[in-house]
């Protein structure tokens, strides 16, 4: 095999950043839910007893503690959303660079029908690449037909909850919508 074979094209790198991104951010909404819940409890039990001793300086450590974590999470989840900014984008371009992308996986080609062509949308890149990627990594789908911001996925598709919530948060994360189907549907607001 030569060294080009061996390479990750960019378009895969930028995808799997993006997943990751997507990933620390639910799980640093989900540890900050759960701190709320703890620094709450924290509150109530401090309110009941009096300030001062060791009691109150353990609650005061607790408090700071919490608050530095609090903090941790909320700057970890902030970074993550150093996106690139909202650009026009070709939809049928970005759809046929990951069609490319995934079928040299593939033992069957996808076919792609679009109608009207060059359907511009005013959106993050990066998002709609992992978005096209999500949907087209799958072998069970054969065809994809793009109607202005509407793209249909056809085949023997099923998704398991999993896959349709993380498509689903993606799609609303681009100010679209997801249906599981029949046919996996997705649509986009246009430029």
């Amino acid at each position: 095999m030569s060294e080009d074979a061996n390479r990750v094209p960019a378009g895969f790198l930028r995808v799997a950043e993006l997943h990751v991104q997507e990933t620390v951010e639910k799980v640093a909404h989900d540890v900050r839910n759960a701190l709320a819940g703890v620094q709450a409890a924290l509150q109530v039990i401090h309110r009941r007893r009096p300030p001062g001793g060791v009691e109150g300086e353990a609650f005061e450590a607790m408090e700071q503690r919490l608050g530095a974590l609090d903090d941790l999470v909320s700057s970890l989840a902030a970074g993550t959303r150093q996106r690139e900014a909202a650009e026009t984008v070709e939809l049928e371009s970005v759809l046929r660079q990951v069609i490319v992308w995934v079928e040299s996986n593939r033992a069957n080609p996808i076919e792609l029908q679009v109608s009207p062509a060059r359907t511009s949308l005013h959106t993050d890149r990066l998002r709609l690449e992992l978005l096209c990627y999500l949907l087209l990594v799958r072998q069970d789908v054969d065809q994809v037909r793009v109607t202005g911001g509407t793209v249909e996925l056809h085949g023997s598709i099923r998704l398991g909850p999993w896959e349709q919530g993380l498509i689903g948060r993606v799609a609303r994360a681009l100010d679209g919508t997801f249906s599981a189907g029949p046919p996996l549907r997705i649509e986009l607001p246009q430029d």
